[in-house]
Parts: structure tokens; C-alpha cells; sequence
């Protein structure tokens, strides 16, 4: 009765984890650029850190995944005693959430560095560096 009880806390534990790890950086902290046109360059996040670091974290918890579900296969049809089954799961969700911030991230970077772009088009950029 006691190894339930420390399962189930056990996966209740790993299942929070898991859900803090499946926001993404990129879906949280990427600024868009505005769509109205200023005076003043876009102010978005067109660096490649948060898109590529969300990418690292799909592929570990990929990688995890086919680790724990290898584990999972070896222990069906009688895993009581393994959380193997539960951290393939969790870690594929994991997996799956951070590719889809991964891939918003790429996507609204590449929009902001566009709005740059284009902005420098119709003004002079090297002004707009020396002001800052």
C-alpha cells in the first residue's frame, strides 16, 4: 500500500514538472512586432535563443520519451512498479509542446527581423542606432 501512495505522489510530482516545462519560452517571452508603422524600429525579439532553446528542450524530452517507452515495453504488461509508462507520456507532451513554442518562436522572429527590414527600407537605420 505504501509504494501507491508513493507513486501516485511520485507521478503527481513529474506530471507539475511537466507542465511548467510545456509552456515553452518562445510562446511566453516572444514580442511581436507592431503592426501599426511608428516612427521609431520595431521593438520584437528577433534573437534566436528562446526558438533554439525551446528546440533543445523537444529534443531531450524526445529523446526521454523513447528511452522511457523502450523501459515501458520491457515492463508490459506488468508495470505496477514502474513509472515508466507515465514518464513516456509526459515527456512526449513535453516533447510536442516545446516543438510548437520552438516553431512559433522561429516564426515571429523571423517576422520581427522582416519589420526591421523593412522599416530600415523606408528609414535611415543608422539614425535610429545613433539615438540609442
Amino acid at each position: 500500500m505504501h509504494w501507491d501512495w508513493t507513486r501516485r505522489l511520485g507521478s503527481a510530482a513529474l506530471a507539475a514538472a511537466c507542465a511548467v516545462l510545456v509552456q515553452g519560452c518562445s510562446a511566453v517571452l516572444i514580442r511581436r512586432p507592431s503592426a501599426a508603422a511608428t516612427s521609431e524600429p520595431p521593438r520584437c525579439t528577433g534573437q534566436l535563443v528562446l526558438p533554439l532553446g525551446d528546440s533543445l528542450v523537444a529534443a531531450g524530452a524526445a529523446a526521454f520519451s523513447g528511452y522511457a517507452l523502450k523501459a515501458a515495453m520491457k515492463c508490459a504488461p506488468n508495470c505496477q512498479e514502474s513509472l515508466a509508462p507515465e514518464l513516456a507520456v509526459l515527456s512526449g507532451a513535453v516533447a510536442v509542446m516545446a516543438a510548437i513554442s520552438a516553431y512559433h518562436g522561429f516564426t515571429e522572429t523571423a517576422h520581427c527581423r522582416e519589420a526591421r527590414t523593412s522599416w530600415c527600407g523606408l528609414h535611415d537605420c543608422a539614425e535610429a542606432d545613433s539615438r540609442r
